[in-house]
């Protein structure tokens, strides 16, 4: 069973790929107190938001949907803080068909500071390990990054020239296909069709989930970014993820450890790979938590985190609600270990 719980949720709302605030929003560093704020009017916007929003609205067709709504019309227990909020939220929200739904409390910032944007530090990101004289052991924390901290870790990679790669992606709960796409590419080494993300004009106009030739008609996205995805989600029915590979890539053998805990970003990352035959999964069935998620302001000091486009494999199929099952399957915590034995044989 998966491990992803509240906390690994309001880790993932960190590296939304956009924050979208009506006009005239207060600053989340000057909120207001918890009493002044009127939950059912911040609950009524949450419904509003996610009925216009929400990559399917036949997934709204639900028992917990139902019990949401009624809630609204029925009297709010007295919340002492945004967090109670959330909590309770997060009770209801988890019973839902879908993942990346949630409700979290703005962190407030000092005045004059920037909004972050998913500036992890490569050094808290990444670790980079050489294990035996022909294997290295990378581990990626989360995609959070950019795209630049990642290119920098696959030159240090190419210049070890291993010909053995374990990349460690448990406890990995996404981030950004900017930061993931680079290593893909590095390790595919070939021009490839990533899946798509399929949005909610497609199914407006179609109702239906769309095939292997309503892919082809999607059009495809090489070098993702928070811009480009969030364009693309609002404009297009859907967009193809397309490897490029990569002028100098890795063609040795490929081991990743995976858990319950590797989620989103992860997912398609781990599965194409699997599929291509360029990897060994090792360790346990990923979270099952993959769709774009975005962030919508719903009232003081809260951001309503929730899913705006689902996603595809090349070959038709949901990671959401699914994951990805291991080709060895061991608990998390022997993972590496079963790794490094694999490749010694």
């Amino acid at each position: 069973m998966s491990r992803y719980t509240l906390r690994s949720i309001q880790a993932l709302f960190l590296t939304a790929a956009v924050i979208a605030a009506p006009a005239g929003a207060r600053d989340p560093g000057q909120a207001p107190a918890s009493h002044d704020v009127d939950y059912r009017e911040v609950l009524e916007t949450i419904i509003d938001t996610t009925e216009r929003n929400l990559y399917d609205p036949a997934q709204l067709d639900h028992p917990a949907w139902v019990g949401i709504k009624e809630a609204a019309e029925a009297p709010l227990p007295a919340f002492d803080s945004r967090a109670a909020f959330s909590r309770w939220f997060w009770q209801r929200a988890q019973k839902l068909p879908f993942s990346h739904y949630g409700v979290t409390v703005q962190r407030p910032r000092a005045s004059g500071a920037a909004a972050s944007s998913g500036d992890g530090k490569s050094a808290d990101l990444y670790e980079l390990e050489r294990l035996e004289a022909q294997t290295v052991y990378l581990r990626v924390r989360s995609f959070s990054g950019r795209r630049a901290g990642m290119e920098s870790v696959i030159e240090q990679l190419d210049r070890m020239a291993p010909e053995k790669l374990i990349l460690d992606l448990r406890g990995n709960g996404g981030g950004s296909v900017e930061a993931a796409l680079p290593l893909a590419n590095y390790l595919v080494g070939e021009t490839m069709d990533g899946g798509a993300f399929v949005t909610r004009r497609w199914f407006d106009q179609h109702g239906r989930a769309p095939t292997g030739d309503d892919f082809a008609k999607f059009p495809p996205f090489t070098a993702a970014s928070f811009r480009l995805i969030r364009e693309g989600i609002h404009t297009q029915e859907g967009l193809r993820l397309q490897l490029t590979g990569h002028p100098s890539p890795f063609t040795g053998r490929i081991l990743i450890l995976t858990d319950g805990d590797t989620a989103s970003t992860c997912e398609p990352f781990v599965y194409g790979l699997q599929r291509s035959g360029r990897a060994t999964l090792v360790g346990e069935t990923t979270a099952g938590k993959m769709l774009n998620g975005e962030a919508f302001a719903v009232g003081p000091g809260l951001t309503l985190f929730m899913p705006t486009a689902d996603y595809y494999t090349v070959d038709g199929k949901r990671l959401d609600g699914r994951g990805v099952a291991p080709d060895i399957e061991v608990p998390s915590a022997d993972a590496l270990a079963t790794a490094v034995e694999l490749l010694r044989g």
